[in-house]
């Protein structure tokens, strides 16, 4: 069941990152929100590549915190933790969500850094 799961999840990041790359530069906090659930769907696969049934939580430290402080992407998982924000303020900029995007410049080079992110989570997974 897990290894079905990890598969969708990298399916499901893949859709993510493409919404990512067709929003920017112009649509910069949809974008930081699709970068947000692309970071958290990869974290999710590894999880469940490990056997691990995924929380549901958008925190991506407290994802990477369920690996072993030993494993190969903890710290790349929670190296996009500042991200975890953006899971609501990409979407609704009111109250404690409210909070600004992080530049085009930024954004472009998070998702240079998730697309790396995900080529070693597929090698990690034999994807």
């Amino acid at each position: 069941m897990t290894a079905g799961l990890a598969g969708a999840f990298l399916e499901a990041a893949q859709a993510d990152l493409a919404a990512a790359e067709r929003l920017l530069p112009d649509l910069v906090r949809p974008a930081a929100y699709h970068l947000q659930q692309a970071a958290e769907k990869l974290g999710k696969a590894v999880l469940a590549g490990g056997g691990l049934v995924p929380p549901r939580s958008h925190d991506l430290g407290y994802l990477a915190s369920l690996l072993p402080l030993d494993h190969a992407l903890r710290a790349k998982l929670a190296a996009f933790d500042d991200l975890t924000v953006y899971h609501l303020a990409g979407r609704y900029p009111i109250g404690d969500a409210l909070a600004p995007p992080p530049g085009t410049d930024e954004l472009l080079e998070r998702l240079r850094r998730l697309r790396e992110f995900q080529a070693s989570v597929r090698s990690h997974l034999g994807r």
